[in-house]
């Protein structure tokens, strides 16, 4: 009746080794395989899995793991049935995979929490053409400590259902992916400390204010929860803040020919950055 099994660094080295357990252990719910030597390839077919109650598998600090971990995702239902999968630290740069166009994957259907903390991502434009924007129960996308630099605005059949996102300690520096997430259609708690942002914006207290302003249906940010009260002084934080850079935008317009004023009503924000 076993339901957690944590092999975290028992120098295991064979795929068929874990089968073997699984199969002695059909109740098994979460599994954790981090920091051993498996292999980068599975067996030879028809060599499949034997884990079809498993709910919560760690592979973490298993460095060039993705590639199996793409395979499994996307040419076999293998691991469908999984609802959590964590993917720390194994130094995965670029997601790779087919490009997604379809409204809904059709691959790891019931995955809910999908964490790729402490990686080496930078793009996510490899992040929202994957698999991975259109998983259909997708709630939960952490992606602290990678090198992100900016997040564009999905499209309408990518990330329906996420609802929290942390992209803290990453290289965000422009107000412009702070926007983009507002576009997000579920999104209400958002982790997004220690990124150079910050520092452009005046530090975290002004940034968090901003924040708010900017992400209408936010919720919870960086673990704290956002009250109503707060909300409306944010947004009227912001409003000020804008109303002072159209002023200043104007001034320079009057001193400066060749300098417009744009209808952007944070066009400050970003021409600072």
């Amino acid at each position: 009746n076993c339901q957690y099994l944590d092999l975290e660094a028992n120098l295991l080295s064979s795929w068929e080794d874990i089968n073997a357990l699984m199969k002695i252990m059909p109740q098994l719910n979460t599994l954790i395989l981090s920091a051993n030597p498996l292999p980068r390839t599975l067996p030879p077919n028809p060599f499949t899995l034997q884990c079809s109650s498993l709910k919560i598998l760690y592979l973490n600090h298993l460095p060039d793991i993705w590639p199996l971990i793409l395979k499994l995702a996307t040419d076999t239902m293998q691991l469908d049935h999984l609802e959590e999968l964590h993917l720390c630290n194994n130094h995965i740069k670029a997601i790779g995979g087919p490009v997604v166009e379809k409204e809904t994957s059709v691959h790891l259907s019931s995955l809910k929490l999908l964490n790729l903390d402490n990686n080496q991502l930078t793009q996510w434009s490899e992040l929202q053409d994957s698999f991975i924007s259109t998983l259909p129960s997708l709630q939960r996308l952490l992606l602290n400590n990678n090198q992100l630099v900016h997040i564009t605005s999905p499209k309408t059949h990518q990330f329906l259902h996420l609802q929290q996102l942390s992209i803290s300690s990453n290289q965000l520096t422009s107000f412009y992916s702070i926007e983009a997430l507002n576009e997000f259609p579920s999104l209400i708690n958002l982790k997004c400390n220690n990124n150079p942002l910050a520092s452009l914006e005046g530090g975290d207290h002004i940034l968090r204010h901003w924040i708010i302003a900017a992400i209408k249906k936010l919720n919870v940010l960086n673990i704290s929860q956002v009250r109503a009260r707060e909300r409306k002084d944010s947004e009227r934080i912001y409003l000020k803040e804008v109303a002072l850079l159209k002023q200043a935008t104007v001034h320079t317009t009057s001193s400066k020919t060749t300098t417009t004023t744009t209808d952007r009503s944070s066009e400050g924000i970003y021409q600072r950055q």
